[in-house]
């Protein structure tokens, strides 16, 4: 057998060697991108509060995970309402949705999930899970007062009622989306659950006035409601017989 021949069959037999050498699959792929992204650049802070702690992927059930731990002022079990569960839930749906780099995963029907864990008690506080059928469906995101409705009713449950001095309660803010009002009610007591209130205080319904329009204009806590149009109503009612005693809109 001649030196060419014999190169010959050594070529050949590499090549059926390689033809039997797999790539890696894309969910290895996946694995191991987690694991370097990991070692990398965990642990990263996200912000004052936020940490990503590690990026997992599993083979098996195709899912993403990724994990973090949350501090200080979000280190709080109470603090994850229903209207803050949703806010939280699109803040990270929709750059994920739009994330370029995430398109590939997206392609092999990847779940994407996010666990925010305490830093105290190490126990879960939120868990965000998205999946095929979620990210692969039309992009919808809530209505801006569908938020506003939220946003609203969230603070009624965790602030109201709430005391503002001596005399004055607020009992619940809600609002209304056929018109595009943020309605507060208020309680009077005290000297100021009189009947006659114009009576009594010819000057109160201005000088609330002025100082609401004041108070609306520099609250940056009501900057998406100004930018909408929302008008302001205030209820002042009776403590004692639940009667309008005061309306004042801005």
């Amino acid at each position: 057998m001649t030196g060419r021949n014999i190169l010959t069959i050594a070529t050949l037999g590499v090549i059926i060697l390689c033809s039997g050498c797999k790539r890696k699959s894309i969910r290895q792929q996946f694995k191991e991108a987690a694991k370097a992204e990991t070692l990398q650049r965990c642990p990263t802070k996200i912000d004052d509060v936020t940490t990503l702690d590690s990026v997992v992927y599993d083979e098996t059930t195709n899912l993403q995970q990724y994990f973090y731990t949350l501090s200080g002022e979000l280190d709080d079990s109470t603090f994850f309402s229903p209207y803050i569960r949703a806010e939280w839930r699109e803040s990270v749906y929709i750059p994920l949705r739009n994330d370029i780099n995430m398109k590939k995963y997206m392609q092999e029907g990847v779940t994407f999930e996010y666990i925010y864990r305490s830093q105290t008690t190490k126990d879960t506080l939120l868990t965000l899970r998205f999946d095929e059928k979620e990210y692969s469906s039309k992009l919808v995101k809530r209505s801006m007062a569908q938020h506003l409705t939220e946003k609203w009713a969230d603070y009624t449950r965790k602030h109201c009622p709430e005391k503002q001095d001596e005399c004055t309660m607020l009992n619940r803010v809600e609002y209304n989306a056929e018109d595009s009002t943020l309605h507060y009610t208020y309680e009077f007591s005290g000297e100021l659950d009189v009947p006659n209130f114009d009576e009594v205080y010819p000057l109160g319904k201005q000088e609330l006035t002025r100082i609401l329009t004041e108070r609306i204009e520099g609250n940056d806590g009501l900057k998406e409601e100004k930018e909408n149009g929302t008008h302001f109503l205030l209820d002042y009612v009776s403590a004692k017989t639940g009667k309008i005693l005061l309306s004042i809109k801005i």
